[in-house]
């Protein structure tokens, strides 16, 4: 059995030049540390939050929904705001992405970058991505296959709510896609589910600016941020953010 350790926020100072990093749906702030800190390296101010639940037991993580991920989300924010940063820009993962663009609705953010976003069709696969949560902590925790798949069926029903709303956020955000005002830019791995190349699409063309792109990335797959486009995807994102408007 391997300890386990729960992973933990973290905010890396650098300029009054601020970025916020959310990180997807399951998964933990390790999915930004290498951006963050390459970001840092250039002088950025970088904070990635935790969502509660994330990164614990299977049965902890079910004590969460999804309107606290969102607040933590906003927390983050708030969080650099209450340190004084007033320039911030928001990078998001999967899920981090549809915080990134609610966000964007509702708060001064100076621009967007999102990675691997979902729409509608992501509904009938969410619940694989739980279920591989769950047997990657159980199997750390030392059970067996047929312990984790007696583990884990009760848990599956469990995690019914927390997907339904899921879902109803993915419709929303991009339902008011085109309420984002701010220099955006939508980016998907290749070598992800087709889906994730119709959503970056399908929100590029409803979003009512001129300062937006979209553009796939032919060796990464979900978690755009640790796959071998990474370099690229990171130098990219840093041009990006020195063309905002500081």
């Amino acid at each position: 059995m391997i300890k386990l350790v729960t992973p933990k926020p973290f905010f890396y100072e650098g300029d009054e030049r601020a970025v916020l990093l959310l990180h997807s749906f399951t998964s933990t702030t390790s999915d930004m540390k290498r951006l963050a800190k390459y970001l840092n390296k250039q002088g950025y101010t970088c904070h990635v939050p935790l969502y509660s639940g994330h990164g614990e037991a299977p049965e902890q993580f079910l004590k969460t929904d999804l309107a606290q991920w969102w607040a933590d989300a906003e927390a983050g924010f708030h969080y650099l705001q209450a340190h004084g940063y007033q320039n911030i820009a928001v990078i998001g993962l999967s899920m981090g992405g549809l915080f990134t663009l609610k966000l964007a609705q509702q708060e001064p953010v100076k621009g967007i970058v999102t990675m691997s976003v979902p729409n509608h069709d992501a509904a009938a696969f969410l619940s694989y991505r739980f279920l591989n949560y769950v047997n990657r902590y159980l199997e750390l925790e030392g059970m067996s296959t047929t312990e984790i798949e007696a583990h884990a069926e009760p848990l599956k029903l469990k995690a019914r709510h927390i997907l339904t709303t899921l879902v109803e956020l993915i419709d929303a955000v991009h339902d008011n896609i085109d309420h984002v005002r701010v220099p955006t830019r939508l980016f998907y791995g290749e070598q992800d589910r087709a889906l994730y190349k119709a959503s970056a699409e399908a929100m590029y063309a409803r979003l009512n600016i001129a300062d937006k792109q979209v553009r796939g990335y032919p060796h990464a797959s979900h978690l755009m941020t640790v796959g071998e486009d990474a370099a690229q995807l990171n130098a990219d994102i840093f041009a990006f953010l020195e063309s905002l408007d500081w």
